[in-house]
């Protein structure tokens, strides 16, 4: 057996794997902690498909709107005097 591989409560058998990213191209190594985390995940996550700076890049646009989208709904709503605000203090 390889040393590389590791082996954790199941048949499994995990080692580092190039891949190459969707977006940017470029080939990673996705590691064989990673591929354990994703495995351990229930139900299990499928194997990513960009590279760890693709995959932030993705989750930093995608949580962008949602933030811009709180703050906006924190502009415009009516805070009632007596009850206090998300700060803590009153309105």
């Amino acid at each position: 057996m390889d040393p590389r591989d590791i082996r954790r409560g199941s048949d499994q058998v995990y080692r580092d794997e190039q891949r190459q990213c969707v977006d940017c191209g470029l080939w990673y190594t996705w590691e064989k902690g990673e591929q354990e985390f994703f495995a351990a995940k229930r139900p299990p996550l499928a194997a990513p498909k960009r590279c760890p700076a693709c995959r932030a890049r993705r989750r930093a646009t995608i949580q962008q709107p949602v933030a811009q989208c709180l703050d906006e709904y924190d502009a415009t709503r009516h805070w009632h005097p007596l009850y206090p605000t998300r700060s803590g203090g009153r309105a």
